[in-house]
């Protein structure tokens, strides 16, 4: 049996136990194992492990998509384009002691402007020298009910801003995965 086989085989019996993997190994999401590969963002002041299935959103799409001005930089989508990580390193100064701050304002300011919204968990993760402040969120999309996790954490003294997003349905697949996947996040060659 090839190793290939081998792999697919151990993540699927793993799925039936309720464990899904790791990213070393990859995740085995809805009978399908999804490997993760570094990531290199923002002209080498960051890194990251995303899926290697993942590809830049095009221009058009991402217009269409994130219709304000301001949509994140940098988009991976799968193939389908409704499971989506994004990223944007913002001109903000930001030092591990504010994400905390920076999280409560922006969820304050997402409540006034959009009171349809439902906030669930909210934390900080201490990942060596770095703290990644996040919460999730889900609201009403065009067609669906949209799962969001959006993180901030400091890259070169400024405020890398992430989002995973997907339809609700999809959440409890990929909420363990964007987990492992933002304690991935290093600055520069770290």
């Amino acid at each position: 049996m090839a190793y290939e086989d081998e792999k697919i085989i151990k993540a699927m019996n793993a799925y039936k136990k309720g464990t899904y993997g790791s990213l070393k190994e990859g995740f085995f999401i809805r009978e399908e194992l999804v490997e993760f590969e570094k990531e290199w963002l923002f002209d080498h002041k960051m890194q990251i492990l995303l899926p290697v299935s993942f590809s830049d959103m095009s221009m058009e799409l991402a217009k269409l998509k994130y219709p304000m001005e301001q949509r994140p930089q940098v988009i991976k989508t799968n193939e389908e384009t409704d499971i989506n990580f994004t990223f944007s390193l913002l001109d903000q100064p930001l030092a591990n002691e504010q994400v905390k701050q920076v999280r409560d304002s922006l969820k304050k300011i997402m409540k006034r402007v959009r009171p349809d919204m439902r906030f669930m968990e909210e934390g900080l993760e201490e990942t060596g020298e770095r703290i990644i402040g996040w919460f999730e969120v889900t609201y009403s999309g065009l067609d669906t009910k949209l799962y969001n996790i959006m993180y901030f954490t400091p890259i070169a003294g400024n405020m890398m801003h992430g989002i995973f997003n997907c339809s609700i349905r999809e959440a409890k697949n990929w909420k363990q995965v964007v987990f492992e996947v933002m304690r991935t996040i290093k600055e520069g060659e770290e």
